[in-house]
């Protein structure tokens, strides 16, 4: 369990791939570290009992998935477009930079990767790393 605001949110781990990628280990837990604050500082408002950050992985035809998946609030659909915008940020001043996800995404584009989001159907952002699987 993790506390993002003194109330426990339940993790799920789903790791249905553990091969080697093509990336380096600083940069990938930079990013996975942003992923994961930004989706307990997203559960704030959520009730207590549907707080849930769940991390996947898995394997497509040509690369290793990663998602990071949460239940807040979500994204507005008007502000999808500039989440990757330098200082642009869904949070209050005193909680965000507006820098994590565009850091994020350029250390994916160095490692050979991809890192998207989007919302959740019923709840939420779903975020989707696509690294080089190492041959």
């Amino acid at each position: 369990m993790v506390s993002s605001s003194g109330e426990n949110t339940r993790i799920v781990r789903d790791f249905q791939c553990d091969s080697p990628i093509i990336g380096y280990e600083s940069g990938l837990g930079q990013v996975l570290l942003n992923l994961l604050i930004n989706a307990a500082q997203a559960l704030h408002d959520t009730p207590p009992t549907a707080r849930e950050i769940q991390i996947l992985t898995y394997q497509t035809q040509d690369a290793i998935a990663v998602e990071v998946r949460d239940t807040g609030s979500g994204i507005h659909p008007d502000k999808i477009a500039h989440i990757f915008e330098p200082f642009f940020t869904t949070k209050s001043p005193d909680v965000g930079t507006g820098l994590g996800l565009t850091i994020s995404r350029k250390l994916m584009e160095r490692m050979g990767g991809t890192l998207e989001v989007a919302p959740r159907e019923i709840r939420g952002t779903c975020v989707t790393l696509h690294l080089k699987p190492a041959r």
